[in-house]
This record gives structure tokens, C-alpha cells and sequence, in this order.
């Protein structure tokens, strides 16, 4: 399957279960010169060893330079949500 980067994210297959939604909502970063926050809706399509914990998530940011840079920047203070349908929708 191919990685959206943004988009995908790596997760404890403990926590959570491959292709499920989630809504990110990481701010307040640890590193000097990171993105300031990412909020965004993301699938869980990839494992990492490291990762362990429902609130833990590794953002997919792409291939080169640039993107290493940036994925090498991200510890933010994470909040993860579950996103999961509630049932028919009714008009």
C-alpha cells in the first residue's frame, strides 16, 4: 500500500487497529525550528517497534531531504482520537 505522505501514520497494532481513522491534534513541539502544530485527519497504515501506547503515532511526511528534515522535528504534544462512524445518517 502506498503511504500518503501527511496522511498515514504509524501506530501500536496493539492500540489500534490497520486502516482506522484518526483526527491528530499535535501542538506545543519539543524541538526548536518544528512546525508549530498538525491537525489533521490520518489512517493508521504502518507499524513502528518503537511505538508503543494508544496516544503514540508516527506522521509519514514523504521521501528526500526535506521531509527528514521535518519528520526529524516532530515531538509535539499529542492528543489522538479514534474516529469511528455512529451509525445511519438520517436526513
Amino acid at each position: 500500500m502506498r503511504l500518503i505522505p501527511g496522511r498515514a501514520v504509524a501506530v501500536d497494532p496493539a492500540a489500534h487497529h490497520m486502516g482506522e481513522l484518526l483526527w491528530l491534534d499535535a501542538d506545543a513541539p519539543l524541538l526548536p525550528g518544528a512546525f508549530p502544530a498538525y491537525h489533521r485527519v490520518a489512517a493508521a497504515l504502518d507499524t513502528g517497534s518503537a511505538i508503543k501506547g494508544n496516544a503514540r503515532a508516527d506522521l509519514y511526511l514523504g521521501e528526500g531531504d526535506a521531509a527528514g528534515v521535518e519528520a526529524g522535528r516532530i515531538r509535539h504534544t499529542l492528543r489522538l482520537y479514534r474516529l469511528e462512524p455512529v451509525g445511519p445518517v438520517t436526513q
